[in-house]
């Protein structure tokens, strides 16, 4: 049972990762460099770095999982997953939503809770996966609760934010900065 288990699992994380990494391909380099520069988490000029490195390691994580090495490409999957999951948080705390990129122009699909939660389960799959064979499956599983703990306080605290904050502190446009200490405050 456990055989057809990780099979299912490296070929559910292979899908998701080929079509991923050859959509954004086929969407075309600029559209790539745009979607990661639309989270908003990394400085403009590192965006063109973040997507290469971000295609290229989707593909060469598909490629490994169909090899004997797939646990490294489920190393290389569960780098992806954790650091899209860390984007679409980010996006989320924003109070924002936008087109995650996921597979270039051929889907659209939006930030949400539910990608987090998707993005979430593939890390887990990718961390079993990691650990199917014996290696480290105690220190896995604390990961992999410890992932979901985390996740599970930060759509905790980004729904508080949007309910209770708003009451209380004045929202700034968009690409404004919150200053406490400006000329004005100093005087009143």
């Amino acid at each position: 049972m456990e055989d057809l288990t990780v099979h299912v699992a490296r070929a559910v994380v292979f899908v998701v990762l080929l079509t991923s990494g050859l959509f954004k391909l086929s969407a075309g380099w600029d559209a790539s460099v745009e979607t990661v520069r639309r989270y908003a988490v990394l400085k403009p000029r590192l965006a063109a770095r973040a997507a290469f490195v971000l295609i290229g390691a989707e593909l060469v994580a598909a490629v490994l999982l169909v090899t004997p090495f797939y646990r490294a490409g489920a190393l290389v999957g569960a780098a992806v997953f954790a650091a899209a999951g860390l984007a679409v948080s980010a996006v989320l705390t924003r109070g924002e939503s936008i087109d995650c990129g996921c597979f270039g122009n051929a889907l659209s699909i939006q930030t949400s809770p539910w990608l987090l939660c998707l993005d979430l389960v593939l890390l887990a799959t990718c961390l079993f996966l990691v650990a199917a064979g014996g290696v480290f499956p105690a220190t896995s599983v604390y990961l992999v609760l410890t992932i979901a703990a985390v996740l599970l306080v930060g759509m905790t605290l980004q729904s508080v934010r949007a309910n209770f904050f708003p009451t209380f502190f004045v929202s700034l446009p968009a690409g404004s900065r919150f200053e406490p200490f400006t000329a004005e405050t100093r005087q009143g």
